[in-house]
């Protein structure tokens, strides 16, 4: 690779290594600490994990707002990851569940919506050829840092060695190393094409046919999946709901367990992006996270919950690739941070509502049925990505 990429590269996997244990916090040790330190409401629960999908929401409007600012990309992901470091800290420094709440949502807000700015700096500093391997890789280390602080946080909390404040502190400081790697990244000003109106963006879903049929697949899929993974954390703790496990025993099954599971997925999904049509990649993916919803929400063996959390792992080992860089592959090239704007939106729209309807209903349904909900809306989903694949053959009929 040539000196720009190697660059990048060496600081996206230190950037990797805080990431990674930043990550436990977002998807296991926040909501636990809400549901057993905090007792909080189905409603603030949901809220908890739908941070990432209001960042999303706000997505179109970074990007378009980032046209217009003079210095480089670098220096608009590191204040992002560095206010997300503040909002972390004061809710460690702040007692109370407002505070709390507050600070989780909002430090994941941030991240979420500058993603298109790390697709964008993916776009110009690897390689078509090599951008699917090196991402895979930094991936991989990430899942790996996960996995190890997952193992390691579960035991602590478990003990009783650490409180609240003192975690939310320590994925604080993740973050401010996460600011530091990024302030250093070879980038230059975003040159992306001028959009001064955010809702701009959204005329490629006019002008592209395929772009907006891709997205409505998405979104049937995608609110399937995320109705039920930001669940796990809630039906494993909550005694409600027929479990009650221990921290140690929910870090296995909804950090350690399916981070082996993408550890394990990572390169395969990474070695075969450039080989398989987006959409068979897609409904390869899907069949594995409907196994996995089955097993994990449908069971009550110990040994089905864990080969499901590991299913789990490995299909979203190949989502995360899929979703980060499949506008990559067809959106012309000064169009892929608005494109990416696009999808993070709709992505956020979901990413925002299924866990809040998740937790509502969860008060008075049967987790089962919202097992087979899930799993229903992933299978429409599929069968409209048979039509369409066929639908749009002339136009897309390359690799994923």
């Amino acid at each position: 690779m040539d000196e720009r990429a190697g660059r990048t590269y060496t600081l996206e996997k230190r950037r990797a290594v805080a990431a990674g244990i930043l990550d436990t916090g977002f998807s296991t040790f926040l909501v636990l600490l809400a549901v057993r330190d905090l007792h909080a409401t189905p409603l603030e629960k949901g809220l908890l994990v739908s941070g990432n999908g209001l960042g999303y929401l706000l997505a179109p409007v970074v990007t378009s707002a980032l046209t217009a600012f003079p210095g480089p990309v670098s220096t608009v992901l590191a204040a992002a990851w560095g206010l997300a470091a503040v909002c972390l800290a004061l809710a460690a420094l702040v007692p109370g569940t407002v505070t709390y709440l507050c600070g989780g949502i909002l430090a994941s807000a941030i991240l979420s919506a500058v993603i298109p700015l790390h697709t964008h700096v993916y776009q110009r500093n690897y390689g078509p050829e090599e951008r699917g391997r090196l991402f895979s890789r930094t991936n991989l280390l990430r899942i790996l840092c996960g996995s190890a602080a997952g193992w390691l946080i579960g035991a602590i909390l478990g003990r009783g060695l650490i409180g609240r404040p003192t975690l939310l502190l320590g994925y604080a400081a993740a973050a401010g190393v996460a600011a530091a790697c990024l302030f250093r990244l070879p980038t230059g000003r975003f040159d992306g094409a001028a959009v001064p109106n955010p809702l701009r963006s959204f005329r490629h879903l006019r002008r592209d046919s395929f772009f907006s049929a891709t997205l409505v697949y998405w979104m049937l899929m995608g609110f399937g999946v995320l109705m039920m993974l930001p669940f796990r954390v809630e039906y494993l703790a909550n005694p409600a709901h027929g479990r009650g496990y221990r921290e140690a025993d929910i870090a296995l099954l909804v950090t350690i367990i399916p981070n082996a599971g993408r550890i394990v997925g990572n390169p395969l999904w990474g070695a075969v992006w450039n080989r398989l049509d987006l959409f068979q990649l897609r409904l390869l993916i899907d069949a594995l996270f409907i196994l996995g919803i089955l097993g994990f929400f449908g069971s009550s063996s110990w040994t089905v919950l864990a080969v499901s959390s590991l299913l789990l792992g490995v299909s979203t080992a190949g989502a995360e690739i899929s979703w980060t860089l499949w506008v990559t592959k067809f959106a012309p090239d000064r169009l892929v941070a608005e494109y990416m704007g696009v999808h993070l939106f709709f992505t956020g729209v979901r990413a925002l509502a299924a866990p809040l309807v998740t937790f509502q209903f969860a008060e008075r349904l049967s987790v089962h049925t919202l097992m087979w909900v899930s799993v229903g809306l992933i299978a429409v989903a599929n069968l409209a990505v048979l039509r369409e694949s066929r639908r749009f053959a002339p136009r897309y009929d390359g690799p994923a």
